[in-house]
C-alpha cells in the first residue's frame, strides 16, 4: 500500500522532507497552534487507535525533553501501547544511548534531518516497536550550530520506513516543543490507520 506522508494532516500544511528543497524558495505555510483541549483530543485519539489495532510506540526526544512520551502516558490505559522513551538532551547521550553515529553528528549536527532519521530508526530498533517517533532541533533562544532558533526535525519511522519533517517556528521554547508533539501525535495516527486501510477514519475530526 502506498502511503502519503502528506495526505489528511489535520488543517495543517506541512512540506515533508522529499519536497522541501522544492519549497526552499516559497513562504512557509501556516500552522495554527493548537490549544490545550485539541493536543488531549490526539493524545487520547492517538492512544485509542493504537490500542485497536495492537501497535506499540516508542520515543526518542532531545529539544521536547520527553514531552511526547509524557503526553501519550497521561491517558489512561497508554501502557498497553506505549513502551517507552529516551531523551537524548546532550549531543554524547544521541551516541551512547540512541546509537547516533558520532560521525554523522559530526557532519551535519544534532539539528539535522539526518539526526531525527537515525534517532527514530535506532529507538524503534531498541525498544522493539511497530513505531518510533523523534524530535531534534533548536528550540532556542539563541543559534545552534549556527542554525536559528526555531529550526527543528521530527521523524517517525514505522516498518514501511522513515519519513522527517523540517519546520521553522517562530514561537516560544514551550510553544515550540508542544505544537511538534502534537504534530507528531496526529501523523502517527494517521499513518497507523493508513496503514491498517482505514483511509476514512485517518482524517481528523474536531
Amino acid at each position: 500500500m502506498s502511503w502519503n506522508p502528506c495526505k489528511n494532516l489535520p488543517g495543517i500544511l506541512l512540506a515533508c522532507a522529499d519536497s522541501l528543497k522544492e519549497a526552499a524558495n516559497q513562504e512557509e505555510p501556516e500552522i495554527h497552534y493548537p490549544n490545550k483541549k485539541k493536543r488531549k483530543k490526539a493524545a487520547r485519539e492517538l492512544i485509542e487507535t493504537a490500542k485497536r489495532y495492537g501497535v506499540t510506540i516508542s520515543s526518542c526526544e532531545s529539544y521536547t525533553a520527553g514531552l511526547f512520551c509524557s503526553t501519550l502516558g497521561s491517558v489512561p490505559g497508554a501502557s498497553a501501547v506505549l513502551a517507552g522513551g529516551l531523551v537524548t538532551y546532550m549531543t554524547r547521550i544521541k551516541s551512547e544511548m540512541a546509537q547516533v553515529d558520532p560521525a554523522l553528528i559530526e557532519t551535519y549536527g544534532v539539528v539535522s534531518e539526518p539526526c531525527a532519521r537515525a534517532m527514530a530508526e535506532n529507538t524503534r530498533r531498541l525498544f522493539s516497536t511497530d513505531y518510533c517517533v523523534s524530535f531534534t532541533g533548536n528550540a532556542g533562544p539563541s543559534a545552534m550550530e549556527d542554525k536559528p532558533a526555531g529550526e527543528v526535525y521530527w521523524a517517525l519511522s514505522g516498518n514501511d520506513g522513515t519519513l522527517v519533517w523540517e519546520n521553522h517556528f517562530a514561537l516560544s521554547r514551550r510553544k515550540i516543543q508542544k505544537l511538534s508533539v502534537y504534530l507528531a501525535m496526529v501523523e502517527l495516527r494517521n499513518r497507523i490507520l493508513e496503514d491498517h486501510g482505514d483511509l476514512q477514519d485517518s482524517i481528523e475530526k474536531d
